[in-house]
């Protein structure tokens, strides 16, 4: 895929000049824009999802970070400015365009926060594991329909997608075809909080949000999924 121009060595070096204490502050000067993706290796697997929750959807969403690379980059990565940069994130005029039938709305109902001294509601992924969560969640399916078979019928699905090994290779290919196997230049976070109301309520268990930081391109990949017995 075209990832447009990568953050220059230098501006790492000074986002690394950028003190924690003021990472906060620059949350809300951060701008993103839709990117669209058309690589099959990522649609097909956005495609089955969608397929699989019948009585919710699924979303990949991408945005980038136009302006100030460096802070951005900071603010992004930084634990402390997690909430903050989840709600300008979730809320900004670029996601609600790339996610396009998600509404979200003005603020998040669930605060997402990796704090030490509460519950946290987002827990940090590490980047060499997407390709196994990916693979993990096809497997798990919707609430009716599971990747290898299942489900009450099957008129808008095949009967089968694969087997556990195709899982597998599908979640390498989409990490392939979306990061090149940089894991070093990736954040990866997930949660099953049901932080809109685009998530079906009542039950958790198909929530799912895995947001993926490519921090050499600015790039921020959303993956939502929901459905309801």
């Amino acid at each position: 895929m075209d990832r447009d121009e990568q953050f220059p060595e230098s501006e790492w070096l000074r986002a690394n000049d950028v003190s924690n204490s003021s990472v906060a502050g620059l949350v809300p000067k951060i701008e993103f824009e839709p990117v669209e993706i058309a690589d099959s290796e990522i649609t097909d697997v956005v495609s089955i999802f969608e397929e699989m929750m019948i009585n919710g959807g699924a979303v990949l969403a991408v945005v980038r970070i136009t302006n100030q690379p460096a802070l951005a980059y900071r603010a992004a990565s930084h634990v402390d400015a997690g909430a903050a940069f989840y709600e300008h994130l979730f809320t900004s005029e670029a996601f609600a365009t790339a996610a396009g039938e998600m509404e979200v709305g003005d603020e998040l109902l669930v605060d997402l926060h990796r704090a030490e001294i509460e519950e946290p509601t987002i827990e940090r992924l590490s980047p060499y594991k997407v390709d196994g969560h990916l693979a993990s969640l096809l497997m798990f399916g919707g609430a009716y329909y599971g990747f290898e078979g299942g489900g009450p019928d099957w008129e808008e699905a095949p009967s089968t997608y694969g087997t556990a090994a195709d899982a597998k290779r599908m979640g390498e290919q989409f990490v392939d075809t979306a990061f090149d196997y940089r894991f070093s230049d990736l954040d990866a976070y997930r949660t099953s909080e049901q932080w809109c109301n685009w998530f079906q309520p009542p039950i958790l268990a198909w929530d799912e949000t895995l947001v993926v930081i490519d921090k050499r391109y600015r790039l921020v990949w959303i993956l939502c999924l929901t459905d309801m017995d």
